[in-house]
């Protein structure tokens, strides 16, 4: 009889992609507790020692200050896990970094909170 092929058709597709992403190895890091003061440049002087970069970022706040966190993006899988060994718990001027994969999706700032606010004014 022809059902006896929906079972195995069933578990194919588990969940639909977000569960093979989490699982698979990253080559993007997240540099957790830097110091306000610190720059790209510094990041990749310390990160490039474990690997080919391609891409460093510290997203900013609305002031323009870092928000204390950096991303780091290796050539391959790798090279970011032997940062991560390397330089995890690192002295960063007067804090230890925390450094581990990146489990956020690629997209940076939260899309959700665009708009919002304004209002006020008026008022007698």
């Amino acid at each position: 009889p022809p059902e006896t092929t929906l079972p195995h058709t069933q578990h194919l597709p588990p969940k639909p992609f977000s569960a093979t992403m989490a699982e698979a190895p990253t080559n993007r890091l997240y540099v957790g507790n830097i110091p306000w003061s610190t720059t790209v440049d510094e990041l990749r002087g310390i990160f490039a020692q474990s690997g080919n970069i391609t891409l460093v970022d510290i997203p900013t706040g609305r002031q323009g200050r870092s928000r204390g966190y950096g991303i780091v993006e290796y050539a391959s899988p790798n090279e970011a896990a032997g940062a991560i060994q390397t330089l995890d718990g690192h002295a960063l001027g007067d804090r230890n970094i925390t450094v581990r994969e990146d489990k956020a999706p690629t997209k940076s700032a939260p899309a959700k909170s665009s708009g919002g606010g304004g209002g006020g004014g008026g008022g007698g």
